[in-house]
C-alpha cells in the first residue's frame, strides 16, 4: 500500500474509533439508523480524498474487510501467546493497521469449541457486559458474544438452556413523543459536531482557523436560506495589480 493510502485509512480509521455507534453494540446509538448513515457519510468524505468514485457501499466493504483480517491475525496472537514458552517466540502481526484497530478488542477472548481440541476451533469471541452466568465444570467464560455474527446471537452449546435469554432490543414507537423526537435529533447533531472537531483537530493551525471561518460563513448563508443543493466552496486566487511600465 502506498503511503498516500495508509495516510487516508489511518484518517478514517481515526474517525471510525471516534464513532463508536458505528462498532461498538453497546452504545446507545448504535441502533440508530440515521446517527450511522451521518457516521459513514462523514467517513465516505475522507475516503474520497483517495477514490473520488468511492460509494458508501464500497466503503462498508473495505471496513469489514479490514475488520476481518484484523480479527485473523489477532487469532494468531492469541494463540500465540497462550502457546509460546518464551516472549520471542510469539507472532507479530503483519497488517500494518493492526494497532490502529485495537480499540475493537477491548472484551476479546479465545473461546475453545467444547466439542473438539483442535486449536483450529478456536473462536475470538466478545464478553458480554450483561450476562454473568458461571460454568464451575470449564475454564472459560460461557456468557460471550460470538463477535462474527452480525447481530446478538448466542451458541446454543454454550449457554444452558434454562439459563438462555433472548435479547430484547428496545424499539421506539413509531412516532414517540416530541421529547425523544428532539432528543435523538439533538444526538445526531451532537455527531456531526463531534466529527467535524475530530477532523479540525488534524488539521494544522492556518487550516484550521480558515476552515472555521468556512463553516461558520456556511452557517451565516443557510440561516438566511441562500443555500441551494449545488452551493460548493470555490478556491480563487486573489487577482495581483498588474505595474505601468
Amino acid at each position: 500500500m502506498f503511503p498516500l493510502q495508509k495516510d487516508i485509512w489511518t484518517e478514517v480509521i481515526s474517525l471510525y474509533k471516534n464513532m463508536p455507534f458505528l462498532w461498538d453494540k453497546s452504545d446507545p446509538k448504535y441502533t440508530s439508523r440515521q446517527s450511522r448513515e451521518i457516521g459513514y457519510n462523514i467517513i465516505l468524505q475522507k475516503y474520497k480524498e483517495h477514490d473520488k468514485h468511492a460509494n458508501m457501499a464500497v466503503l462498508k466493504k473495505k471496513i469489514d474487510n479490514m475488520r476481518t483480517s484484523y480479527r485473523r491475525e489477532l487469532k494468531k496472537v492469541l494463540l500465540s501467546k497462550r502457546n509460546s514458552l518464551t516472549p520471542e517466540d510469539r507472532y507479530v502481526p503483519e497488517l500494518w493497521y493492526f494497532d490502529s484497530l485495537s480499540f475493537l478488542d477491548k472484551h476479546i477472548v479465545l473461546q475453545h469449541n467444547r466439542d473438539s481440541s483442535d486449536e483450529d476451533d478456536m473462536e475470538l469471541s466478545h464478553i458480554t457486559e450483561s450476562q454473568s452466568y458461571t460454568d464451575d465444570s470449564s475454564n472459560f467464560n460461557p456468557s460471550i458474544e460470538n463477535l462474527f455474527y452480525q447481530d446478538f446471537e448466542y451458541d446454543n452449546d454454550i449457554l444452558p438452556r434454562k439459563k438462555r435469554k433472548k435479547v430484547k432490543r428496545e424499539i421506539p414507537d413509531e412516532l414517540g413523543d416530541a421529547d425523544t423526537l428532539d432528543n435523538v435529533q439533538e444526538d445526531d447533531w451532537l455527531v456531526v459536531g463531534k466529527s467535524i472537531g475530530v477532523q479540525l483537530k488534524g488539521l494544522d493551525s492556518r487550516q484550521s482557523a480558515i476552515a472555521q471561518k468556512i463553516i461558520a460563513e456556511t452557517l451565516f448563508y443557510a440561516k438566511l436560506g441562500k443555500l441551494k443543493e449545488y452551493s460548493t466552496v470555490s478556491f480563487n486566487e486573489p487577482h495581483k495589480e498588474l505595474s505601468d511600465f
